[in-house]
């Protein structure tokens, strides 16, 4: 199996449309975390950003491939491990 070389000529030098969306996503990013953090109290906007990470990741993150028995196994051992370590 050959591996081909990628051309690093398009990571360096994006297309002009590009590095302007990126320079504009940028820009608007601060005003609008500062104006999240004067209205909103810190740990719901915190879940708010995990929530909206976490969407995009349920449809392209494929489930682990484990069997019916050994899923409640771990389950059932991370259950019990943390009831152990909490008491």
């Amino acid at each position: 199996m050959s591996l081909t070389p990628i051309k690093e000529d398009r990571y360096e030098n994006p297309p002009p449309l590009a590095r302007h969306l990126d320079q504009r996503l940028w820009g608007v990013n601060f005003p609008v975390i500062k104006l999240g953090l004067t209205t909103v109290y810190p740990f719901i906007l915190e879940g708010i950003r995990f929530t909206l990470c976490a969407l995009p990741a349920i449809f392209f993150i494929p489930k682990p491939g484990l069997y019916r028995q050994q899923s409640w196994l771990l389950q059932n051992s991370y259950g019990d491990l943390h009831a152990l370590l909490r008491s």
